[in-house]
């Protein structure tokens, strides 16, 4: 369903919020998993891919105003990036840095960065 303003969506902005929610604590808690069994670059390299695509599908379903479509999607990205990056890089910083004020600076861009 179209209207002159955007599409039309089955839920309230308030519950979409509580979605958005309840997947980020969902993919934190499966990020305990994925981090343990999974490799680095399996990780990076896979999680990237499917987020791009993923962004891809976001983008696509709002230009055709197909909001609960695009709302899925984001939530995708949302869990997938709480399985991949949004935690593996701080056990990534962890391995790769033979200091601590090294990883003192990495853990600072990292968290300047996440939080922009």
């Amino acid at each position: 369903m179209m209207t002159s303003k955007g599409a039309i969506s089955k839920y309230q902005v308030k519950q979409e919020n509580s979605f958005i929610g309840y997947v980020a604590v969902v993919g934190a808690f499966v990020s305990y998993w994925s981090v343990s069994m999974l490799t680095r670059r399996t990780l990076f390299c896979g999680g990237h891919f499917i987020m791009g695509i993923l962004m891809f599908l976001t983008s696509f379903y709002v230009r055709n105003l197909n909001h609960d479509n695009a709302l899925i999607c984001i939530l995708l990205f949302i869990a997938l990036f709480q399985c991949t990056q949004g935690s593996a890089i701080f056990v990534y910083i962890a391995e790769v840095c033979e200091s601590d004020s090294v990883m003192g600076i990495c853990l600072f861009i990292t968290m300047f960065g996440l939080t922009l």
